[in-house]
């Protein structure tokens, strides 16, 4: 019942209705077909888990982008806690807005320690401690000065 009502609210289910005269989720009504293609088919997106390596995060510290407790999300995810799935969407919403550390010099053609150098002497900062999230982050508007 819950990954029906999951599926109902994320609006994956076309052939839903309301009965008339009903009230509640007694009132709903879904094709148990349709249901069952859905879950045949393979969720698109990842764990969060594998976002997190993807985009150079330590896993073991990074799940504070999908769920700070300060801060809205960096990434948005499904649901916020321990089981958390990325779609691809958030994940390239995430990589349009933000850079790791790690991926400068990928994105640069800089060698490290040439960016380590420039982003002191220009005040560029991360978004957040590094430590807390097992990366340093920073915001892609601020890179211009870079």
């Amino acid at each position: 019942m819950s990954v029906i009502l999951s599926m109902l609210l994320q609006g994956r289910l076309l052939r839903a209705c309301r009965l008339a005269g009903a009230a509640g989720l007694a009132a709903v009504l879904v094709d148990p077909q349709e249901i069952k293609s859905k879950l045949a088919l393979p969720r698109p997106g990842m764990s969060g888990e594998l976002a997190l390596i993807i985009l150079g995060f330590d896993p073991s510290r990074g799940r504070r982008v999908f769920c700070h407790p300060e801060a809205a999300p960096l990434i948005a995810s499904e649901p916020c806690g321990e089981d958390v799935w990325v779609s691809p969407a958030a994940l390239e919403n995430f990589r349009q807005k933000y850079v790791t550390k790690k991926r400068l010099p990928l994105i640069t053609g800089a060698r490290p320690l040439a960016i380590e150098k420039l982003l002191r002497e220009r005040g560029v900062k991360p978004i957040w401690d590094p430590r807390e999230f097992g990366a340093a982050i920073y915001e892609k508007a601020d890179l211009s000065l870079v």
